[in-house]
């Protein structure tokens, strides 16, 4: 329902079924009592009941696409057009330009090249979730790259899920620097600290 009365709001915001449909592929092909195997075409009532909320959701908030469908989709088409055809400054084509323009300066390259090394880990160790998360992320720069419009703000919902992916970067280079570097960084707390039972338990805790 959320997911609709977004994309009535603005119209990116369909791509929420990508991630909808991600998270369906897992629960077919995950064992258990939601898979393919065991329950049929029963284990795609989610999907049904999130495709007729979200259409619910849409009309709703968007009642035109119903009630008066004729002018809805000519200004669709109208949107679509102006999304390929560019504005103003030809600044080439979304996929690139967003890559080296929009995203490096919205978020900063460090941040972005984490967020890169966020997806590598998150795929390895959290597999599922990153597939869900990541497939969004893939079909809405799909979507705003396909034109030659471009806006920075078009970025903007992808500008979380880089801090997510960043953030998962970050925490795994810290994990990986103290398990490294123990027995040095454990004394330099404690000079630095002047509380040496306090190392004491951070170096007992760090052991297990």
């Amino acid at each position: 329902l959320l997911g609709g009365l977004a994309t009535s709001t603005k119209y990116n915001a369909a791509v929420a079924v990508v991630s909808m449909a991600a998270a369906q592929i897992l629960l077919l092909a995950a064992p258990g009592p939601g898979s393919w195997a065991s329950g049929r075409w029963r284990s795609l009532a989610p999907a049904a009941i999130f495709a007729a909320a979200f259409a619910a959701g849409f009309v709703a908030g968007t009642p035109d696409a119903v009630l008066g469908f004729p002018p809805f989709a000519a200004d669709f088409s109208y949107d679509l057009t102006h999304l390929s055809g560019g504005h103003a400054v030809p600044l080439g084509r979304g996929w690139y330009a967003h890559a080296v323009r929009s995203l490096p300066y919205g978020c900063g390259l460090l941040l972005l090249v984490a967020s890169l090394a966020g997806v590598a880990i998150g795929a390895r160790r959290r597999p599922q979730h990153t597939f869900v998360i990541a497939s969004f992320a893939a079909a809405y720069y799909a979507v705003i790259g396909s034109g030659n419009t471009v806006f920075f703000r078009y970025v903007l919902p992808l500008v979380p899920i880089v801090c997510l992916f960043a953030a998962m970067a970050t925490k795994h280079a810290g994990d990986l620097l103290f398990k490294t570097n123990a027995g040095r960084i454990l004394p330099i707390l404690r000079r630095a600290q002047g509380r040496p039972e306090l190392s004491r338990g951070t170096a007992k805790a760090g052991s297990h």
